[in-house]
């Protein structure tokens, strides 16, 4: 898991049916359950990015226009998809290109994308430089929204960036968030974009009361201590398993780590990794 991160390996989308089969059901998550680390940020280098050469003049002009941070718009893109448009397929989730713009019961970025540019749907998902200003367009909305006065003040995104996530939950918006800023502070440095690293304090607003998912001993997977205990909404698996284990199928995402957790969690995503 949906999720997050500088370091991951290249997420790639799979696919589900309708719920699994009560023979299926059990690894389930219990790896709903997640059995992912805490900080993805750790693993290894991902394949350079696929897609347009000019996202470094996309960033920019998006930037500029809408008023964002690009330092923070390119890190949400790095956390979301590493910068990796995926060639215009779309993630379970039904989210798109290098931002990760999603179309589904709970994230409505595709749509709210559209109706601020101006651009159609069609465009926004399969064109890297419509979706870089399709989002940037709807961090403008959100800080609008937010009264965020000081657009330069990294620090002050915090609350719309964690709006940007649509998250299940405060822990798991807490979990994206963090690992935005902690792209920020790192930089991105890719083939076609990068930032300095950048050290920010961010302002943690109505967030400083909630902790992070991973923080509190209840969650943790008693198993693997760098695990977290997440599981998905029971109305998406079945419990119960009528053969012995024979095969163990490790699952990558694409999208972010908590994004791939919220998908998880919703109960009309009827997915499930087994």
């Amino acid at each position: 898991m949906a999720s997050g991160t500088a370091d991951a390996p290249r997420r790639t989308s799979y696919r589900e049916g309708p719920p699994p089969t009560r023979n299926t059901a059990t690894i389930l998550l219990a790896v709903g359950a997640l059995a992912l680390t805490a900080l993805p940020s750790n693993a290894a280098q991902p394949p350079q990015p696929t897609g347009q050469p000019n996202l470094a003049s996309a960033f920019q002009t998006a930037a500029a226009k809408y008023d964002v941070p690009r330092e923070a718009l390119v890190s949400v893109g790095f956390a979301e998809t590493h910068l990796d448009g995926h060639n215009g397929t779309p993630s379970q989730a039904n989210g798109y290109g290098v931002m990760h713009l999603a179309g589904n019961n709970v994230n409505k970025t595709m749509s709210e994308a559209s109706k601020l540019t101006g651009l159609p749907v069609a465009e926004l998902s399969k064109n890297d430089t419509s979706n870089i200003l399709g989002a940037a367009a709807v961090l403008d909305s959100y800080a609008d929204q937010a009264g965020l006065k000081d657009r330069s003040d990294l620090g002050k995104w915090y609350s719309v960036i964690a709006k940007y996530s649509h998250s299940a939950d405060g822990p798991t918006a807490r979990l994206y968030t963090d690992e935005v800023y902690r792209v920020i502070a790192r930089g991105v440095s890719t083939a076609s974009v990068s930032t300095d690293p950048k050290q920010v304090t961010p302002d943690l607003g109505a967030y400083a009361k909630v902790s992070p998912l991973g923080t509190r001993a209840k969650v943790q997977a008693t198993d693997y201590p760098g695990a977290i205990w997440n599981p998905a909404c029971t109305c998406n698996y079945q419990a119960g398993r009528t053969q012995a284990i024979t095969t163990i199928v490790i699952h990558v995402t694409q999208g972010s780590y908590a994004g791939t957790i919220s998908w998880f969690k919703d109960p009309a995503a009827q997915v499930s990794a087994h």
